[in-house]
Order: C-alpha cells, then structure tokens, then sequence
C-alpha cells in the first residue's frame, strides 16, 4: 500500500544447545523456541564444537552446555571453540559442583554456571539479560 513503511521483525537470538540427555534437550529446546529462541541443538560436545567449525564463530548469539555428556565434554568442545574465536556468552549446566570445573568454566570467559535442574523462565531471562550486554 502507498506510504506504508515496512519493517524487518527483529532478528530471533539463535542459542546453541549441547545436551546428552534427550528428554531434557528437548524439553529445553521446546521451552526457549516458545520464548522466541531459535535453538540449534546438539546431543554432545563433539556436534557443538563440529558446528563452530564450519560455521560463523558468529554462528549463536548463546550457548548453553552440559558439561558432562560422553565423548567429547561439553567443557572440551567449549574450550576447543573458545580457542577458534567464538565469543558468544556461554551458559554451562551442571549437576556437578567441584571448584575445578567451576574454575575452567570461569577461563573461559563470559561465562555462567548453572545448576541443574533449569528453570527454563529463569535461563531465558537470563539469555536475554546477557544477549543485551552483547556488541
């Protein structure tokens, strides 16, 4: 229609997701798509740091990774990524507690650690909370 502006709708943060679990990387992915996330989701460390290799390290504005899964660890693959230059705020999720981890998490900068389990509301908050502080 004349004179009718059109916008763009804004851009939807995209959070990389790396969990083991299945019932609850679904039920994470499901819960922050319905908060207007879009998710890309991986089963361990291995597929996360397979995806910052032949994407963007610009490729998630989030990440959010258990940091034990088999293989290669979620600590491991955020590491490995750190390393290649991806910079994005990392959330790592947890059940253990050892001031070790907490201590490698801390390194990596820009990082947060969370216990399990996750309220889904409250990391979404806080998704948003960091993605503002962001470039």
């Amino acid at each position: 229609m004349p004179g009718e502006v059109l916008s763009t709708p804004p851009r939807r943060l995209r959070v990389a997701l790396a969990e083991d679990d299945d019932d609850q990387r679904q039920a994470l992915d499901a819960a922050l798509t319905s908060e207007g996330f879009e998710v890309v989701s991986f089963e361990d460390g291995a597929e996360l740091l397979d995806f910052f290799e032949l994407a963007s390290t610009r490729a998630a504005d989030v990440i959010i990774a258990d940091l034990n899964m088999p293989g290669r660890s979620g600590l491991d693959g955020l590491e490995r990524a750190r390393a290649r230059g991806v910079t994005a705020p990392i959330f790592v999720v947890t059940g253990e507690s050892s001031e070790d981890l907490r201590a490698r998490v801390m390194r990596l900068g820009n990082a947060l650690y969370l216990h399990k389990p996750i309220d889904a509301g409250r990391l979404a908050e806080a998704i948003y909370r960091v993605a503002a502080l962001g470039p």
